[in-house]
């Protein structure tokens, strides 16, 4: 029995959490890996996603999620074709109650990418650790904390489970920082998954857009200045501006609003963008890999943690300019020399590789 289970954020429906699933399990099988995504069901993740929310403390917040329930069914059957379509999953679908049985189907587990040892994401749903191994092997790729400390409680819940890995990948120099004085245990930094896989091979994946004019690209997650320098970028360059999982409030009447689509169109849209201004990683991400002109915003999520995972893939790859806190227009066509940004990349992506062979190989 040589067959690996990842775990993973892949029901989310969220762009980045199921595009690093496919492509983690797709650059594994191309190595002659055999992999399933273990079809886990997290309990606060599931209710975060729910195209209808029923709130008990808010009534008045229910007229609103009604009047969202057709757009948000909509685009999570969307995120749910391409599951179905690109991601092999295992036979049965997993629980809380009984995710202990995975323990004797595979070989090995490897939990990752995403902030999948992001307990305040996850409900404290310590699944995601592993703890439930006991024969299987664990291991992790690219496991992300997302914050920049580590206190309390946790110290002890990560020791206790971590210590038992066989080998460790983190995707942020941040989290070995956080790690390394809890856990005694080697660790090394690879690329996000979505990374692994070549521009040609996420063409192949995409859909392009309906519109020939030019567009400026706004993918907004967190609380930053995207929308603001948008504009103005619009106002000077005279484009227009395209907003993808666009919110129906606090968004201006000059922007052309785009709430549902696909994985793949999302992927399409980047690719195609004349320019991107985002406070998301996986979008400076995908502006990497299409060699886009860009800037990441810094934001901050729900839980006022600063997004340290962009401010660590822009150091790796010395693109520090392209990270803004404030409006700077002239920022965005600064030139980004990408044959040199592509030879850096390549050698963090060359260790990756080698921790993928070493290990779950």
């Amino acid at each position: 029995m040589n067959k690996i289970g990842i775990l993973t954020f892949h029901r989310a429906v969220n762009y980045g959490a199921v595009l690093q699933a496919y492509a983690l399990q797709k650059f594994m099988n191309t190595k002659g890996i055999e992999t399933e995504v273990i079809d886990y069901y997290n309990k606060k993740i599931n209710k975060e996603y729910c195209p209808f929310k029923l709130e008990l403390r808010h009534p008045k917040r229910n007229l609103y999620n009604l009047i969202m329930f057709k757009e948000r069914y909509k685009r999570k059957k969307k995120f749910y074709t391409f599951i179905n379509k690109y991601i092999r999953l295992s036979g049965k679908k997993y629980s809380k109650k009984n995710i202990a049985s995975v323990d004797n189907q595979y070989s090995k587990i490897c939990v990752g990418s995403d902030q999948v040892w992001n307990l305040e994401l996850s409900g404290d749903d310590t699944t995601y650790l592993l703890d439930f191994c006991h024969k299987a092997s664990r291991y992790s790729y690219a496991a992300s904390i997302g914050k920049m400390q580590i206190g309390g409680e946790e110290k002890e819940i990560f020791r206790e489970n971590l210590e038992k890995y066989k080998a460790i990948s983190l995707r942020e120099k941040t989290a070995e920082n956080c790690l390394k004085n809890i856990v005694n245990k080697d660790m090394q930094i690879v690329v996000d998954p979505t990374m692994l896989l070549t521009k040609k091979e996420w063409e192949e994946v995409s859909i392009n857009p309906q519109i020939k004019e030019k567009y400026i690209l706004v993918y907004k997650i967190t609380e930053s200045k995207s929308f603001e320098y948008a504009l103005k970028l619009s106002k000077k360059k005279g484009i227009k501006v395209v907003v993808l999982q666009a919110p129906h409030r606090h968004i201006s009447t000059q922007f052309c609003a785009r709430r549902y689509d696909s994985p793949e169109e999302w992927i399409g849209w980047i690719k195609n963008a004349e320019y991107v201004v985002t406070d998301s990683f996986h979008a400076t991400v995908f502006s990497i890999i299409f060699e886009k002109k860009f800037v990441a915003m810094e934001g901050y999520n729900s839980g006022g943690h600063k997004n340290e995972r962009i401010s660590n893939l822009l150091n790796t790859l010395e693109l520090q300019s392209k990270s803004l806190a404030d409006i700077d227009l002239e920022r965005i066509d600064e030139q980004i020399e990408y044959t040199e940004v592509k030879r850096k990349l390549d050698k963090v992506i060359d260790k990756s590789e080698k921790y993928v062979y070493e290990n779950l190989k």
